[in-house]
């Protein structure tokens, strides 16, 4: 989007190299760019080369759906890569990938076996020049899908759930917000969030390998770390699910503030649903559930993620 806070704008996600967009006007640093007929969408210009090529509507061809053992793949091909966007719905469990430019002319849907996490998968023609991929998934819960370019070929994958759920059998990432130049928030006693932050992640680091989880961590020390690393590191580390661990800041520093929890993408809310509920038996006030959150850590769709606000520093209450 083109606004913003302190967060950046609305982002709708992530977009491969080499996609053509029709650049139609500019806001500050931000390129307002047409994806369809109707849906427009604004990237940062520092990301933007010209081309002499100019975006068209084509005709989408065959899919194919198979079982990789670890998770099902779809390939849409294509004459081109076009711009896309994907979300995810609830009841039932749906992931939606929407492909901007195309019109509807894959006539062969095939799936060569049996799937693992996918139902079924429907194409559908929303806009004279967008269609949808409707991905219906068996269970409630997703653990995690991508999507991206192979050539000209449109692949999404969707992980299989883990066949043992244990916390012996799973991989956690664990995040430690803040860190080196950035101290994040500090109490009137002078604590910095970013050694708080660390040392919450080493006692749950700790109570997970106790009980046999694999933890990967994306920071171990007082160092600054950018979101694209830290992601990457979760993403080599082919973890299960994530939690960034933060602590707040705001407020009146005489009244107990409490816990919250944040996830962007809905299938997620009952992960940061569950941590908040867990973390309201402490006897803290509730600060909050709050979806769609911008945050960069919470886009991800590889794994799913949410974000802790364990208490507030600069309340003293919550401090004690």
């Amino acid at each position: 989007g083109s606004g913003g806070d302190r967060l950046g704008g609305s982002k709708m996600g992530f977009l491969d190299p080499g996609i053509v967009l029709k650049v139609v006007g500019a806001v500050d640093d931000l390129y307002k760019v047409q994806l369809s007929t109707n849906r427009f969408a604004y990237i940062h210009q520092e990301d933007v080369e010209f081309s002499p090529k100019s975006s068209h509507i084509v005709n989408t061809n065959n899919i194919g759906i198979s079982n990789l053992e670890d998770r099902d793949r779809i390939r849409l091909s294509l004459p081109e890569k076009l711009p896309y966007a994907a979300r995810t719905s609830l009841d039932p469990t749906t992931i939606n990938v929407e492909v901007f430019g195309a019109m509807n002319n894959s006539n062969w849907i095939t799936q060569y076996n049996e799937l693992g996490i996918i139902d079924y998968l429907d194409v559908q023609q929303v806009e004279s020049d967008v269609i949808r991929l409707v991905i219906k998934l068996k269970e409630k819960y997703c653990w995690g899908f991508t999507v991206g370019y192979e050539g000209n070929n449109l692949i999404v994958e969707v992980k299989h759930t883990p066949k043992n759920l244990s916390l012996g059998s799973l991989t956690i990432g664990l995040d430690a917000g803040h860190g080196g130049e950035a101290p994040g928030a500090v109490s009137t006693t002078g604590l910095r969030e970013s050694d708080v932050n660390l040392s919450i992640v080493r006692e749950i680091e700790k109570i997970l390998k106790k009980k046999g989880a694999r933890v990967v961590l994306s920071r171990t020390d007082d160092r600054s770390m950018t979101m694209t690393e830290r992601k990457k590191i979760f993403r080599d580390g082919e973890i299960d699910l994530m939690v960034s661990i933060h602590n707040n800041a705001g407020g009146s520093p005489l009244v107990p503030m409490g816990a919250s929890t944040y996830y962007k993408h809905i299938t997620n809310r009952d992960l940061a649903a569950t941590l908040l509920k867990h973390m309201l038996e402490l006897d803290v006030p509730n600060y909050g559930l709050t979806g769609n959150f911008n945050f960069s850590l919470n886009m991800p769709t590889e794994y799913p993620n949410a974000l802790v606000e364990c208490l507030f520093l600069s309340s003293l209450p919550d401090e004690g």
